[in-house]
């Protein structure tokens, strides 16, 4: 206790050296006044003071940080609605541009498309307000916002990836059509196809104004993240679209309305000799002037009474197919003309080298008679492969093949 009175007696010393008593004096009237601070009195000033200039400077402090703190937030959040502008505009664009893809190639009844079309509406959802300025729908909160967008992006993404597994998989599906005919991909695609009008919907030609689509730069409906996905698409897109409309060449339509199959493709014993003999062609039995069409579009290369065939038609179908018609009663074509899918071009009969009433079918590629049978079994999934090459519906003859 003697220890704190003694420390209490030395601060009080030290005190008053540094807060003396002071002394200030007024003169009024004659008369002389003072005023004495007593060194208590100085320490409370001096309290008071310091009191107060650290609260004004706190305040100060606090309301610059707020300051400060206000303006970053009020730049972020103009980065992000300026970043939601312009990904709605990316969106709206590569929304645009997916549809027309999609309609163009996949067609409206692929199943994948119409989800896109129900699931993925227009997607820039960004709306202006008089001033001009842009103005998000309901945005209480622009990052939350910003994300709501992003996550239509992934679904845009998701929608490229799916509508690149619909077109693999449709050239899977006519690849595997095009194998069980016994004709080459590579073979049929790579040849020239003939330059006529398909079922009045015009030739197989290809043109148009080049629209360059946005795929590296940043800014551009299918860069960064999509670029990849994108140019996937297309390139599946491009295989397809050559394959289909390499499919227009096929004989599709079965040559006659009403028959049974009397003789077969390959070895058989010959009806004339009883020996083996190879037959190139099925043979089509029905009635007697039973209009014969043409299998497919093409140029009627040969048109005439042409030995072992009796009167017969040859259809050149470009890239490297051919259809021969025999023993034909009566041939309604001529050389040089060209045929659309289902024109007739003769009657059945049984002329040349033939025993009774019949259609000798024969299919070639590349010079190399074909088994016509798959073709007639397969009319109903070429007319529908070609009929997607169109756009249109071929015309549809006995989709499904007798005998």
């Amino acid at each position: 206790m003697e220890k704190f009175k003694g420390l209490l007696q030395v601060c009080k010393t030290k005190a008053i050296k540094a807060f003396p008593e002071q002394q200030i004096y007024f003169r009024s009237n004659g008369n002389v006044r003072f005023v004495r601070l007593t060194p208590l009195t100085q320490m409370a000033g001096m309290a008071g003071f310091i009191v107060l200039f650290g609260g004004v400077t706190v305040a100060g402090v606090t309301a610059a940080v707020r300051h400060y703190e206000l303006s970053q937030r009020e730049e972020r959040v103009e980065a992000l609605e300026g970043d939601i502008t312009a990904l709605a505009s990316r969106i709206e664009s590569r929304q645009q541009l997916l549809l027309d893809l999609m309609n163009r190639h996949l067609g409206p009844e692929e199943p994948e498309n119409s989800a896109a079309a129900e699931e993925a509406p227009l997607l820039a959802a960004a709306s202006v307000s008089p001033s001009g300025e842009p103005v998000l729908p309901g945005a209480t909160d622009v990052s939350a916002e910003l994300q709501r967008y992003r996550s239509f992006e992934q679904q845009q993404l998701a929608l490229i990836r799916s509508a690149s597994l619909a077109a693999e998989t449709r050239i899977k599906e006519t690849e595997a059509v095009l194998k069980r005919l016994g004709i080459s991909t590579h073979k049929l695609v790579g040849q020239s196809p003939v330059n006529l009008p398909q079922t009045g919907l015009g030739g197989t030609g290809l043109g148009g104004p080049f629209v360059k689509v946005g795929l590296g730069k940043d800014g551009k409906p299918f860069s960064g993240a999509f670029q990849a996905p994108f140019r996937s698409l297309i390139a599946s897109w491009n295989k397809l679209d050559s394959l289909e409309r390499a499919s227009l060449s096929i004989p599709s339509l079965i040559p006659v309305k009403s028959y049974h199959r009397s003789s077969s493709f390959g070895y058989r014993h010959d009806p004339f000799t009883g020996g083996g003999a190879f037959h190139t062609g099925v043979d089509l039995a029905g009635t007697y002037g039973e209009p014969v069409v043409a299998a497919a579009g093409g140029v009627v290369t040969r048109a005439e009474y042409w030995g072992a065939y009796g009167k017969m038609v040859e259809i050149d179908h470009g890239r490297g197919l051919v259809t021969r018609y025999g023993h034909m009663s009566a041939i309604k074509a001529k050389p040089g003309q060209r045929v659309a899918p289902g024109t007739v071009i003769g009657q059945m009969g049984s002329t040349g080298r033939s025993t009774g009433t019949h259609l000798h079918y024969e299919v070639r590629f590349d010079d190399r008679a074909l088994n016509p049978l798959p073709f007639l079994k397969a009319a109903a999934d070429l007319q529908e492969i070609q009929s997607r090459a169109l756009g249109a519906q071929v015309p549809q003859r006995a989709a499904k093949a007798q005998g």
